[in-house]
């Protein structure tokens, strides 16, 4: 419901959807007295079964006792051991109370992560961690090395396929972004347009990845650690924020004028001004309580708080207006932000020095 709260909203469906709730919130209350029922008389009457059981030992022993053939000594042998025999049923009844438990359980595993197949939800896997395992230390937070240009050279991204190939989605791409420039990439779905920003900034688990990437002519060895702020900051096509303000949102460790140059030039300053809480203003969980194209300026706000030296932006008009985009774009440009974005929109390409476009041929440049 938290996901689909936009189009739940524009279909007029918050009663439906609130009466469905609250049916299946009754159902789940119904359902969970029953099996409280359940679990309470089961373990009651195995604990009773042992419990009487004991005492009918003790009954039937009486006349043993007192003959003299059962010394006391032996009888509270006896009695110790017949309350491990006693433990017995009273796990089988917690074991017949949680089984139903334990298969609803193992259900909701199997269409979470098996995609519905039981067998999925546990495999064996290799794992080769012995003592000799050499942890990688953490690479020291990068410092500020002003850009002065990024040399992208012969860059190929492919993707190993289940018959055991390879798909490559960029080969052989050559580029060079000056400082203060605006780069575009654009190109039909499945390009690779996301791919090669990920590529570049060594975001790339399963891809294989090869190429020179070198800033101000010194080649980048680990890319990850390296395109990180005050380098480097990436937003990515869904942005995610959390569920607290907007100044806790963008700031991360940035100071009070840092936000307001950042909000001013991702163009939702006059947005957040008309909040009546302003940049105290809670944006709800994953920021529902703003619109696509104020989470995609405020996730903006956030990656420019730091200042970094090259702004990567996978998609960011997929929800702004064509003026809000072009307000964006003058405003990045005229601050001197270094730009690499994914775009489709014709504003992108008028303001931009260059426009990359990817497809099933090599990527040209125009």
């Amino acid at each position: 419901v938290l996901t689909a709260a936009t189009t739940i909203k524009l279909n007029d469906k918050i009663g439906p959807v609130i009466a469905h709730l609250r049916g299946r919130a009754e159902r789940r209350r119904v359902t969970g007295v029953r099996d409280r029922v359940l679990e309470e008389g089961l373990q009651t009457a195995s604990n009773g079964f042992a419990e009487v059981s004991l005492g009918a030992v003790l009954l039937v022993s009486a006349a043993a006792i007192s003959s003299g053939s059962l010394s006391p000594s032996d009888l509270s042998l006896f009695v110790v051991l017949l309350g491990y025999l006693g433990f017995l049923p009273r796990m089988i009844g917690r074991m017949l109370a949680r089984r139903k438990q334990s298969t609803v359980a193992y259900d909701n595993m199997a269409v979470l992560v098996a995609d519905a197949d039981a067998s999925r939800v546990a495999r064996p896997r290799l794992l080769p961690i012995d003592d000799r395992t050499v942890t990688k230390p953490v690479a020291p937070a990068a410092r500020r090395e002003p850009l002065d240009r990024l040399d992208i050279v012969g860059l190929r991204i492919a993707y190993p396929t289940p018959a055991g190939g390879e798909q490559v989605v960029v080969d052989g791409l050559d580029l060079t972004i000056p400082r203060s420039s605006f780069t575009v990439i654009t190109g039909p779905v499945g390009a690779g347009k996301t791919s090669l920003l990920r590529g570049l900034l060594g975001l790339s688990v399963e891809a294989s990845v090869t190429g020179s990437i070198r800033w101000n002519g010194r080649e980048v060895a680990d890319r990850a650690a390296f395109f990180a702020p005050p380098q480097c900051a990436f937003l990515p096509q869904v942005p995610n924020l959390i569920s607290d303000s907007l100044a806790d949102n963008i700031r991360l460790g940035a100071s009070e004028a840092d936000v307001d140059w950042a909000l001013e030039l991702a163009a939702v300053a006059e947005d957040v001004a008309s909040m009546p809480e302003g940049v105290e203003t809670l944006v709800g969980p994953r920021g529902l309580r703003l619109s696509g194209g104020q989470r995609q300026r405020v996730a903006t706000a956030r990656a420019l708080a730091r200042r970094p030296e090259l702004l990567v932006l996978d998609d960011l008009s997929s929800a702004l207006d064509v003026e809000t985009e072009r307000a964006l774009w003058q405003n990045l440009a005229a601050a001197g932000i270094t730009v690499l974005a994914v775009s489709h929109r014709k504003v992108a390409f008028d303001l931009a020095d260059q426009v990359i476009e990817l497809g099933t041929r090599p990527a040209s440049s125009r």
